[in-house]
């Protein structure tokens, strides 16, 4: 009987220690809670510091924080810390939760984070995607590809598909670098 007691004293414990300040019960992970207060932080309005504290720290956990950062966004907190933070990871499984968010709203930032996620599959996904016509696709190319675009602006798609898989890796770092969020 001693034995029964003692563990559900250990259950209970150990589920008050794992209850978030964000009112959840759960076992949370320390990817978890730092990647809510990342994606939860937000610019105090007397202060011109607009750098996020929890950022060096979101970033140093790479692949790992990556399905927590998008469950955090996902959750209603502020998704464009998620985007930019992302784009710094560069982690291929963002590109999902990248790619729904350009789709909403077509915006040069989304499209830089969701160019650090591409691999080959979804460079083959973005040209077979019916949701992105020759003009929307363009635009889409013309953030990832930024500094290659004028060169490319007027070539066939499928011209510009081949340029994307020969040049991959340097074109996922370069937009890894801009995906970092202007502070102000």
């Amino acid at each position: 009987m001693v034995g029964f007691y003692s563990k559900a004293v250990r259950v209970l414990v150990i589920g008050a220690l794992c209850t978030s300040t964000y009112g959840q019960v759960a076992m949370e992970s320390p990817e978890r809670k730092l990647a809510v207060d990342y994606v939860s932080w937000t610019t105090p309005k007397s202060s011109a510091d607009g750098d996020n504290p929890f950022r060096k720290a979101a970033l140093a956990c790479g692949e790992s924080i990556v399905d927590e950062l998008i469950r955090a966004a996902n959750s209603g907190y502020q998704k464009w810390n998620a985007i930019y933070l992302l784009g710094e990871i560069g982690s291929r499984r963002g590109f999902p939760f990248l790619f729904s968010e350009y789709l909403i709203r077509a915006d040069a930032r989304i499209a830089t984070s969701l160019g650090s996620s591409l691999g080959p599959a979804e460079i083959d996904y973005l040209f077979a995607n019916e949701l992105l016509a020759d003009k929307p696709l363009r635009e889409l190319l013309s953030n990832v590809l930024r500094d290659d675009w004028n060169a490319l602006k007027d070539q066939p798609l499928s011209d510009i598909r081949v340029f994307l898989h020969n040049k991959l890796p340097t074109i996922r770092q370069s937009c890894m670098k801009r995906s970092v969020p202007v502070s102000g």
